[in-house]
């Protein structure tokens, strides 16, 4: 009679069990201050501090109302107006000091240390932007809902001076 091991039984069970395993939230903190219609949030190198794109008004909407604001990592506000007059912010990216933010059809390029928008970049063609990874190589990939209806996807690069 031949023997078998149960070894490769447990070791599928444990996969299995593995495989369909839930996940679950912690919630570490929570604002106690209103903080108008926050879109994305992006840790600042090096601090403990948190950007959050604030669409505060309707998120396809060109009314200068939206911003960013700087969180602290225990959820209270430092800044809530820390950027302002921007349309409704989406993602956000940071290289060499400067904060890029994905603005319906602009990206924004903000002075993180003055804390002031230096250069708009305007994209006519585009419904919105909505998201803003950067690469080391900065290299921008935007997820363009077109006015088509049909989604695209831009890539290019930006040089900085």
């Amino acid at each position: 009679m031949k023997q078998c091991s149960l070894l490769p039984l447990i070791v599928l069970l444990f996969l299995a069990q593995k495989i369909n395993a839930q996940h679950t939230l912690v919630k570490k903190w929570e604002t106690k201050d209103s903080i108008p219609v926050p879109e994305s949030v992006l840790p600042v190198p090096g601090k403990n501090e948190l950007y959050v794109s604030l669409i505060d008004g309707k998120g396809n909407e060109k009314d200068g109302k939206g911003g960013v604001a700087i969180l602290n990592k225990n959820g209270s506000v430092k800044d809530l107006n820390w950027i302002e007059g921007l349309n409704a912010p989406k993602g956000m990216g940071i290289y060499k000091n400067k904060l890029y933010i994905a603005d319906l059809t602009e990206v924004v390029i903000v002075d993180a240390q003055k804390a002031k928008v230096i250069k708009k970049y305007l994209y006519r063609n585009l419904s919105f932007l909505t998201t803003l990874p950067l690469t080391r190589m900065a290299l921008y990939m935007f997820r363009i809902p077109a006015k088509t209806k049909s989604t695209g996807l831009l890539m290019m690069l930006l040089s900085y001076t």
